[in-house]
């Protein structure tokens, strides 16, 4: 293997552990103050559900959901000459992110945001409480929480796009970061839901980049 090209594996190695280092650090302090943050994120309880804002959170929602890689699948199809390498890439990432993360949530029993507040008073409620242990085969929606599907599924598809189109990744991050957000601000989502979620879709680019054909 050519030196440069053992330079470039080396940083992106450094870099894929970088960020795995990062997120968990982010979501050891998100399970801490998720019920804080929650109460900071009560302010926005008066929007308009029609509104500007609404629509807003709920177009970058839809960043997050399967229709986006539909849409990308056929453009790439299309316009690009590297489209096996982009559609197949594309697959495993999302179907790798699907599996982990409905994996966790048929486990880990969480309430949501709005489910949890439900049973005990904003003001009273405990990060604790939003946890119900471990219960296989859990598919009551009120307590999927954990992680965020939409979440995963975002960065899944940013990753890959990042990759293959470098100079817009900051554009795709970004769709990803507020398709997360919009989760949180929806109140179906705690933040470590979402960091959680965020971690295994840019785990899953990363992979499905690395196995995916090249040429």
């Amino acid at each position: 293997m050519p030196a440069e090209r053992k330079d470039k594996s080396r940083a992106s190695l450094l870099r894929v552990w970088l960020v795995i280092a990062a997120s968990t650090a982010l979501l050891l302090l998100m399970l801490r103050f998720d019920v804080q943050l929650l109460r900071w994120r009560d302010a926005f309880k008066h929007v308009e559900p029609h509104g500007a804002l609404a629509q807003l959170l709920g177009g970058f929602r839809s960043f997050g959901e399967f229709l986006t890689t539909i849409v990308v699948i056929f453009i790439a199809a299309a316009y690009d000459r590297r489209r096996k390498n982009i559609i197949v890439a594309l697959l495993i990432a999302q179907a790798l992110s699907m599996i982990v993360y409905n994996a966790g949530k048929y486990a880990v029993v969480r309430q949501r945001p709005f489910h949890a507040v439900e049973q005990v008073a904003l003001e009273e409620l405990s990060a604790s409480q939003t946890w119900l242990g471990w219960r296989l085969g859990n598919k009551t929606f009120e307590t999927r929480s954990f992680p965020s599907g939409h979440s995963a599924s975002a960065f899944a598809v940013a990753g890959i796009l990042a990759f293959f189109y470098p100079r817009l990744r900051w554009m795709f991050w970004g769709l990803a970061v507020a398709c997360a957000t919009s989760r949180f601000v929806d109140v179906v989502h705690w933040p470590s839901d979402c960091v959680a979620g965020a971690l295994i879709g840019y785990l899953s680019s990363v992979f499905a980049v690395s196995i995916a054909p090249k040429a």
